[in-house]
């Protein structure tokens, strides 16, 4: 390090008699300069020092190298104020050329050629709506050019390196993000907490890549770190509607993987272009989710986290099993916090469409660092609370958006049938209902006729009049396709989320009763009329395959 400081202060006493040297001389082009204002954190600026702006050379992939001394074309003190003004007369720059522009507070030049070296603290120029410091030189006077120095400067030497892979070919840009990721939303990164960056080329082979870790802001060893690339289709530099990003991934649902950055050397580190999520095309429409969950017992400021999740599905199970392919918005609730505002405008959601609105108690959320399921983003697993707002009147738990605010409030004008609770317990199992079906009570079953399954614990069912009273106790519900064969044996899963209150240890409910219902108008829920068939016995549920020993037959009963 010491090298490339020594290097970077005799580049700097070389231009500043070059600058002299050129101030007799006439230049009739026209003038190039950058303007801007520094500020310093309350905690960058304790123990004072003098401030800098910077220009380097290059952008990108140039910027990787932490030998600022190679790229340095021009610096000036700020004034008082923390204002300043870059005179690239005779540097070479012209406009169109790609710079760098930093700011740095030097606590210990005492009066020397400052250098930006361990201990002191700087900051980047980043031009809003992108999230790397390449800044494209206009003519004349470049001015709004505004940095914050709030990264301390530490000293040591890190590589990161992987492979990409997939089908995409054009440009890539690289990112190792250490800040804290709450939302599916990218713009919404701290652009401070960014520790490395690089631009490459990919073909349609698969690129190896090496990544430098900049030590500005955060010293080895580095938790939580999510490596990410963006595939910049139209080349512009900054991830757009249409483009997609991959995150570095050994989870077996596909959600980021977070590493742990130390001095040891760290490859492998694959980003599969194959697996990228794409930025949806906004609808053109402001369409926000506010609301309150009705919290679980134990939920408070010390507690593991509580997510909010917008998913574009009728099905909860998909979300355990597949979450990245229907989750459209989800944000991590503040310590305690049960209410929610989420703009959604720009997810690809337009009005009309039809999303489950979810919340899911990850109580396990980063409990095992250094492990391939170790992530940022909610994740149910075994022993975790899922909830999702519902009409438990109408069996209504996917809801139509529409244009401005749609409100999700438990209780909403004194319905007691609109509620959010958080009562389902994600649990780890393999069991499932195995049964065939007879025709009965006049109803004739045919090849394609839609059979709505499910299975409820029997308090959530009343017999006579048949009505379900109670959908968080069903633990089944699935759509099958009849065949017309009355031997024909059916399967559906058991859910993933229970009702907490009636999972036994092992794994089981008791006393759980399994009805179908024809469902003609083929909607996915149990309407008044609709044909019915009964297992004429009540199960008690283990994990694996419940082979029911009759068939589920219809009667005259309607639901």
């Amino acid at each position: 390090m010491q090298a490339h400081f020594s290097r970077f202060a005799i580049i700097v006493t070389v231009l500043l008699l070059c600058v002299c040297a050129a101030c007799d001389e006439t230049n009739d082009s026209q003038p190039l300069t950058i303007t801007g204002h520094i500020t310093t954190d309350k905690t960058a600026a304790e123990g004072g020092g003098d401030i800098y702006a910077s220009i380097l050379k290059g952008g990108g992939r140039e910027m990787m190298s932490r030998d600022l001394s190679d790229s340095f074309e021009s610096m000036t003190r700020t004034a008082p104020d923390g204002s300043f003004s870059l005179d690239l007369s005779g540097t070479g720059l012209a406009p169109g050329d790609t710079v760098t522009l930093i700011g740095f507070l030097d606590r210990n030049g005492n009066g020397g050629i400052p250098t930006p070296d361990a201990g002191d603290a700087m900051g980047f120029f980043i031009e809003e709506g992108t999230l790397t410091p390449s800044y494209t030189l206009k003519p004349g006077v470049n001015s709004g050019v505004d940095i914050r120095i709030s990264r301390e400067v530490f000293d040591f030497d890190k590589e990161i390196s992987g492979t990409i892979t997939g089908g995409y070919t054009g440009p890539v840009h690289l990112f190792a993000y250490a800040g804290d990721i709450r939302s599916l939303d990218l713009s919404a990164l701290d652009v401070d907490n960014i520790i490395g960056y690089a631009s490459v080329e990919k073909n349609e082979t698969p690129l190896d890549y090496r990544l430098t870790i900049l030590p500005y802001g955060h010293d080895l060893p580095i938790a939580d770190v999510t490596v990410m690339a963006i595939f910049d289709t139209n080349e512009n530099g900054s991830l757009d509607p249409g483009e997609s990003v991959a995150y570095h991934s050994q989870h077996p649902k596909g959600l980021p993987t977070l590493l742990t950055l130390t001095t040891a050397e760290q490859d492998g580190i694959s980003l599969d272009s194959d697996r990228a999520m794409v930025l949806p095309v906004p609808a053109g429409e402001a369409i926000s989710l506010s609301g309150q969950v009705e919290p679980p017992d134990g939920y408070d400021a010390h507690s593991a986290p509580l997510f909010v999740l917008v998913a574009e599905t009728d099905d909860p199970n998909i979300l355990l099993t597949h979450p990245l392919s229907v989750t459209r918005a989800f944000y991590r609730l503040d310590p305690a916090a049960v209410d929610f505002d989420l703009d959604v405008s720009a997810t690809g959601l337009a009005p009309g469409d039809t999303v489950m609105v979810l919340a899911l108690w990850d109580k396990n959320f980063k409990e095992n660092p250094d492990t391939p399921t170790y992530t940022c983003f909610p994740d149910a697993t075994d022993g975790d609370l899922l909830g999702y707002y519902q009409d438990k009147a109408t069996f209504t738990v996917a809801h139509p958006l529409r244009a401005g605010v749609n409100t999700f409030v438990p209780l909403a004008e004194g319905n007691p049938d609109l509620r959010f609770q958080v009562n389902r317990r994600v649990m780890a199992h393999d069991a499932s209902l195995a049964f065939k079906v007879e025709n009965g009570g006049g109803v004739t079953v045919i090849e394609g006729d839609t059979l709505l399954v499910i299975a409820v614990q029997k308090e959530g069912l009343t017999l006579i009049p048949p009505a379900l009273t109670d959908p968080d106790r069903i633990v089944a519900m699935a759509s099958v396709t009849a065949t017309g064969d009355p031997d024909h044996t059916y399967t559906v899963p058991i859910m993933g989320a229970l009702l907490d209150e009636i999972i036994k240890t092992p794994f089981g409910v008791e006393e759980v009763y399994v009805i179908a219902v024809l469902d003609a108008n083929q909607n996915g829920k149990p309407d008044t009329g609709e044909a019915l068939a009964f297992y004429p016995g009540i199960l008690d549920l283990i994990d694996g395959t419940n082979t029911l020993d009759s068939p589920v037959k219809f009667t005259v009963f309607t639901i």
